[in-house]
């Protein structure tokens, strides 16, 4: 059974937010300085950048640990490959920081070749191994394959520096100091840019599957081309344009953790609830139908009977219990049947939950037998002045579709203590009260054990 989701779409007021960041970002770029040392300074940048960088290798490390760590409950393969994925990215975002311009020693003096190197293998990399996990049909997979996969980025990384610190320089440089990006690395850049508006056409025919998982990849590619965009339009690293466009990526990072943390824990945890919710209704409604007639919604016999157990010997006050025998019901059904009979039933407990005070329990025993219940009597009186309006609602014809029915009420009313000091008993003075009235003897008046009053 395919589980259906009622997601919030609360999100889209995240997306206008995010909108209205973007525009906030390009009109700086606008009127901000050429040069971000400018504003910040020359020698703190290099520090700016580290810290942009380590924000995003945290948002991709936490979504490979994320899927890592659910991967033995969802053992998916397209859920590994995604953590794989990421791994790598978070793994190539490091060796970028520290490869920068600026910074210490790494392997070799930190220079844009590398740097820029690596950028680009991670930048390729995401939007190529996104579009292969797309079409990847998922399968549940062995447990032991979580670890050869997860190995997989740490080969991909090791092939990665033998290329880029190979003694002889394999790749040609992607940055050249004071000129910019070269055809090269935008060449590369639009291609990444290119696979990602494939991504997005894909994510769109997919909308109505999974809304807020789409808008949100969505939301990633938009921040990612935008990235890719200024990325070859800056001069140099010192641009305001290479630092905005580090934000951009920041954005599209934490928007792809946003929808793998949808997909993997808030949208599972979200139907949990909801299955368990359904199974509370579910168990209620059971309950209900236990304890209730299915016509009327009255409560039932054992209702009544757990109603007796609980209630009688809480208080010393007196009790009354009035059985009230419908006339002419089995005639009806055996005549016209059984919609007919069950429609007269359901018209009848209206009319007596009309007459009756809330406060006092009416219960369908029998199609033809009704009980009330009364947990505290002040004199008789009241119980005769109650039987007569019950009466006199009666006496009005019952319309059901072409026909204009008559029925009438024989009523006996039992009193606790006086006439029993037991519930069982109550009910087996109820019993002698339906023999009477099959007798179709009228019975008004007050009952015990040793006669009734006529």
């Amino acid at each position: 059974m395919m589980w259906k989701i009622n997601e919030d779409f609360s999100f889209v007021k995240q997306g206008i937010q995010f909108v209205l960041l973007s525009m906030i970002l390009l009109i700086a770029i606008g009127l901000g300085s050429d040069k971000f040392y400018g504003i910040f300074g020359e020698n703190n940048y290099v520090t700016i950048h580290l810290m942009m960088e380590m924000l995003i290798t945290v948002v991709t490390m936490s979504i490979s640990i994320q899927t890592w760590l659910i991967t033995p409950y969802i053992l998916s393969n397209r859920v590994l490959y995604v953590g794989a994925l990421f791994l790598t990215i978070s793994l190539l975002e490091m060796a970028h920081a520290l490869s920068y311009k600026g910074m210490p020693f790494f392997i070799t003096e930190s220079t844009p070749y590398a740097s820029t190197w690596f950028y680009m293998f991670c930048r390729l990399l995401l939007s190529i191994g996104i579009i292969i996990i797309f079409f990847i049909k998922e399968k549940e997979i062995k447990s032991i394959y979580r670890w050869f996969i997860y190995s997989l980025p740490f080969l991909i990384i090791t092939g990665c520096f033998v290329v880029i610190y190979a003694p002889t320089p394999i790749l040609p440089p992607l940055l050249i100091e004071s000129e910019g990006p070269t055809v090269l690395k935008n060449t590369l850049q639009y291609i990444a840019v290119a696979i990602h508006l494939v991504i997005m056409v894909l994510l769109l025919k997919n909308f109505k599957k999974a809304p807020k998982i789409v808008f949100l990849l969505f939301g990633s590619s938009i921040y990612l081309i935008m990235s890719d965009f200024l990325y070859t339009i800056y001069q140099d690293v010192y641009d305001i344009k290479n630092f905005i466009g580090h934000i951009f990526e920041l954005g599209a990072s934490y928007l792809l953790f946003r929808a793998i943390y949808f997909s993997s824990v808030e949208r599972p945890f979200q139907q949990l609830i909801d299955t368990q919710k359904h199974l509370e209704k579910s168990r209620e409604k059971m309950h209900f139908m236990a304890y209730h007639n299915e016509i009327t919604n009255l409560p039932n016999e054992r209702f009544l009977m757990e109603s007796l157990k609980k209630d009688l010997y809480i208080s010393n006050s007196q009790k009354a219990i009035l059985a009230i025998g419908i006339e002419r019901i089995a005639a009806i059904k055996a005549s016209l049947g059984s919609t007919y009979a069950d429609q007269m039933i359901s018209l009848i407990a209206q009319r007596l939950k009309n007459v009756l005070p809330e406060k006092y329990l009416l219960c369908l025993l029998r199609e033809d037998y009704f009980v009330v219940y009364i947990d505290e009597v002040n004199n008789t009186h009241q119980l005769e002045l109650l039987s007569q309006q019950l009466q006199f609602v009666m006496e009005e014809s019952f319309q059901i579709q072409h026909f204009s029915l008559n029925s009438q009420l024989n009523i006996g009313i039992a009193l606790f203590p006086t006439d029993s000091n037991r519930e069982e008993e109550l009910l087996d003075l109820h019993s002698m009260l339906c023999m009477k009235h099959r007798k179709r003897q009228f019975v008004y008046g007050f009952m015990s054990p040793q006669y009734l009053m006529k």
